[in-house]
């Protein structure tokens, strides 16, 4: 369960930073003789801070908790139980 709720939070700081980023990439924007001039807001580097620290917290807490191994461990039981329920259904086609 902590898992879930700290990617579901860090999905939504992603999904609220990425679109600030796309909404304002440009903090100020002026109009000179060559054309356009403008500096970079501040999102997009609020952004790239946030996706680098996100990754090293989740790396550190996947380490702590053993989040990886857990996932591995019930996907390959869970193909194993199909496994074995399509085969008695085969079997059971074939005996009859």
């Amino acid at each position: 369960m902590k898992k879930v709720i700290f990617q579901c939070t860090g999905n939504l700081i992603l999904f609220t930073l990425m679109g600030l980023a796309f909404l304002f990439p440009l903090s100020d924007v002026i109009k000179t003789e060559n054309g356009i001039a403008g500096s970079i807001g501040i999102f997009p580097f609020l952004l790239a801070g946030y996706i680098i620290i996100f990754g090293i917290i989740q790396f550190i807490l996947a380490k702590i908790f053993k989040w990886g191994k857990m996932q591995i461990r019930n996907w390959i039981l869970v193909m194993n139980v199909k496994r074995l329920l399509w085969r008695n259904q085969r079997k059971r086609l074939i005996s009859h």
